[in-house]
């Protein structure tokens, strides 16, 4: 994969089908070209060691199903912003929406 193609950030769910959400986190910050990519986990297992778990296995975020889309735009923004080496303030305001892939 080339660097051009890596994503800005990974949003996925804690308890994938196949494999853990935690372990595919572990090994994506084992490898040098993922490692600084923020993850934040999107999962309904919203228990206070779940969320832990989600953070010590390398995410950056954790957020519990059902939530509410503007607050998760606004989570991955703030990531986002981090990852490139900004502080999010009141001059970045304004929403996320249409900015990530999927979204209208």
């Amino acid at each position: 994969m080339a660097v051009s193609d890596m994503p800005d950030l990974i949003l996925m769910d804690a308890q994938l089908s196949k494999l853990s959400g935690l372990a595919v986190a572990r090994r994506l910050k084992r490898i040098p070209a993922t490692r600084n990519i923020p993850i934040i986990f999107a999962s309904s297992a919203g228990q206070a060691e779940d969320r832990i778990a989600g953070l010590r296995a390398g995410g950056s975020d954790y957020i519990v199903k059902p939530f509410y889309m503007e607050e998760l735009l606004e989570r991955v923004r703030i990531h986002i912003i981090l990852a490139r080496g900004g502080r999010p303030g009141p001059k970045d305001s304004g929403s996320a929406k249409g900015h990530i892939k999927g979204t209208p």
